[in-house]
């Protein structure tokens, strides 16, 4: 059919107006006729009253009402919204089909019309009937959405989500060519937020607040680690019994094969064959419950697969830390044994959050057997997914429909466990939360956290952000690291101390501080009673040293940092003067922020252990053990220049001056070694 030209469209009379741009629809009908769909569905078209989708989680979506009077839940358009519903299918199949994914774009699609729907009606924007005039989605001015969400926000009381807007960015995102035969589609309004040159969601905050609502963001607390070790030995029973589950549900499967589902009690001879091999094992484990006939509850059976379910769950998420919606996506073969060792075992995943598809990580036994406990205890075999419905499906369903596709249901699964083992999490102040999957993935991040210092990268690669911001969020308000990260500073501290007064006893420290130090000894020495015998005299001078160093460290008047470059850094607090790590980069910082040294003098600099200068630092202190490093360096050098590996006139020469250098300060902390 013939494309109207805008020039066309905007010329003549209002009833060809009408006319012309309804024909303008037809060719742009068109042209999406055909359009390919298998990414989006494998049994709708583009001009289907419903599409229904490729992803089982989603139900179909009715573009027009299913029966007179119906709007259902889905953004159902009205008889004279034809041209609306144009506009967002074809904004819908888009995204979809680049993107793939659907629910999200829907969500959006939904909220933009019932949010927008009235205002477009006022306007008579893309509403009208059949070769009727309409007005073009430009006529939507910024004061419009300006108006629109502030009414929102008023009504509901502060709330007010960012899904329509960004739907409405969509349809001005859209190229021209992709709707070059309907340039009414063409949004050339600016929106209230590109005018601002701000964010969506900073926009609406700014909006929130204009009208004296603040938003609140809530986190989600850790489960303490003692309550986290009594879950796991819990959780353990149900895997150690793997091959026992693998074989009940093997029996289980045939019977249901055979014979089919049974409606009430569980089927005597399968009940029968359960109890002959494993009735003391499996009684051990989940007692048996009985009616007041003395028959097996036809309840228990339910409740066994619904417990080991949680088992399982609980393993997986301590040890993966993945979010509820990549947890229920799992699948069916989704963990496999390496090839190359037989202890090692990976778990492929999609990252729902980041859009990562096959996200492969390592993980231990245990969860190889959790996700084979989910595997075999089951009622529907048929279902990819690895969890699902505590029922199977209804006769004709997809064997996709009894995935878990609801949040609540995984969650229901972790507390039910907790519930059964009355497990009642001690969660602080936020003891009114129910633990949910994110909580479970908080408290892993908490133990990473004050248990490694390369959390940040791990916490990247293992909940798999793309950003190293998100990790570090998980890190730095967490109340379980940091205090955890108190008791290591504590500990590190105590160790330094004991180490540096062994050292003053001994007189076995070297450098600038370390010469300062066992002059101040004496001073400790005649502090003490002569009454004492050598060897108490001995113990309480480490102990006096000891006590004066620490509380000098916790106080906050020296750095005591342990460098690179084998030697502890003593330097006083109170000296605010560059020091000879940091002056190079300090110097050039304040050269480009025009900043006088005066002032920095004042204000007080950090040191860069991270460029330290080793010996020649006047705050440089040598010691056993943590000098060690130069010790094994000179100890290399030393034997190279007895003979030992010659490789070079230039090696030689960083020997001799290494031997020279340090020799006479590594004599003194080691002596003969």
């Amino acid at each position: 059919m013939k494309t109207i030209e805008p020039d066309i469209v905007t010329n003549d009379s209002e009833e060809n107006l009408g006319i012309a741009q309804w024909q303008c629809l037809d060719s742009i009908k068109v042209r999406y006729e055909n359009s390919e769909m298998i990414e989006i569905s494998g049994t709708s078209s583009f001009h289907d009253d419903q599409w229904f989708y490729n992803d089982p989680h989603l139900k179909e979506h009715h573009w027009v009402p299913k029966s007179s009077g119906y709007m259902g839940r889905d953004a159902t358009f009205k008889d004279d919204e034809l041209p609306l519903m144009m506009l967002c299918k074809i904004v819908c199949y888009r995204k979809m089909a680049l993107e793939l994914r659907p629910s999200n774009i829907l969500r959006m699609c939904k909220a933009f019309y019932n949010l927008f729907i009235d205002v477009l009606r006022q306007k008579n924007i893309l509403i009208a009937n059949t070769n009727d005039v309409f007005k073009s989605i430009s006529l939507l001015t910024t004061e419009d959405i300006k108006l629109v969400a502030e009414l929102h926000i008023a009504k509901s009381f502060g709330s007010l989500s960012s899904a329509p807007f960004a739907f409405l960015g969509m349809i001005k995102a859209m190229p021209i060519e992709a709707v070059k035969e309907a340039p009414f589609y063409s949004l050339s309004t600016t929106l209230p937020w590109q005018e601002e040159n701000v964010s969506l969601e900073t926009w609406i905050e700014q909006l929130k607040r204009s009208q004296g609502y603040e938003t609140l963001y809530g986190s989600y607390p850790a489960i303490p680690i003692e309550q986290v070790n009594q879950i796991i030995k819990l959780a353990m029973k149900w895997l150690d019994n793997l091959e026992m589950f693998e074989e009940i549900f093997g029996w289980v499967k045939l019977h249901i094969e055979e014979k089919g589902r049974w409606k009430n009690h569980l089927p005597v001879p399968l009940k029968n064959k359960i109890f002959a091999k494993y009735y003391d094992k499996l009684n051990a484990i989940f007692p048996f419950r009985y009616t007041s006939e003395g028959r097996l509850s036809k309840g228990w059976f339910r409740d066994l697969i619904m417990v080991s379910h949680g088992s399982a769950i609980w393993i997986i998420l301590l040890t993966v830390g993945i979010r509820n919606v990549d947890m229920r996506n799992l699948k069916i073969g989704c963990c496999k044994p390496t090839r190359r060792n037989d202890l090692l075992y990976y778990i492929v995943l999609d990252i729902e959050k980041t859009q990562q598809r096959n996200y492969v990580l390592p993980v231990p036994e245990y969860t190889y057997r959790a996700v084979k406990l989910l595997e075999s205890v089951r009622y529907d075999f048929d279902c990819p997914y690895l969890i699902t419905t505590l029922q199977k499906g209804k006769k004709n369903d997809k064997p996709e429909k009894s995935g878990v596709y609801d949040g609540g249901t995984l969650n229901r699964r972790i507390w039910n466990f907790l519930a059964y083992y009355q497990i009642e999490l001690n969660l602080g102040e936020n003891s009114d939360q129910e633990a949910t999957a994110h909580c479970v993935r908080v408290t892993l991040a908490s133990w990473i956290g004050a248990n490694s210092n390369m959390a940040i990268l791990l916490l990247r690669r293992l909940f798999g952000h793309t950003n190293v911001l998100m990790p570090d969020a998980y890190l730095c308000h967490n109340p379980l690291i940091i205090e955890q990260r108190k008791r290591n500073i504590n500990e590190a501290q105590h160790n330094l101390a004991e180490d540096i007064a062994k050292g003053m006893v001994n007189g076995k420290l070297a450098g600038t501080k370390g010469e300062l130090l066992l002059k101040g000894k004496r001073y400790f020495e005649d502090s003490l009673s002569y009454s004492l015998t050598e060897m108490d005299t001995h113990v309480s001078l480490k102990q006096r040293i000891k006590e004066m160093l620490l509380q000098r460290m916790v106080s906050g008047d020296i750095y005591a940092l342990k460098t690179p470059m084998g030697v502890v850094c003593l330097r006083n607090c109170n000296d605010t003067s560059d020091t000879p790590c940091a002056k190079s980069v300090n110097t050039n910082k304040r050269r480009a922020k025009n900043i006088a040294k005066e002032i920095t003098d004042a204000l007080g600099t950090m040191p860069n252990p991270a460029q330290c200068i080793g010996k020649d630092c006047k705050d440089a202190l040598i010691g056993e053990p943590w000098s060690q490093p130069l010790k094994d360096s000179f100890d290399y050098y030393l034997k190279y220049l007895e003979g030992v590996g010659y490789q070079g006139i230039d090696i030689k020469l960083e020997a001799q001056n290494f031997v020279t250098e340090y020799g006479p300060l590594l004599e003194q902390v080691y002596g003969e070694q």
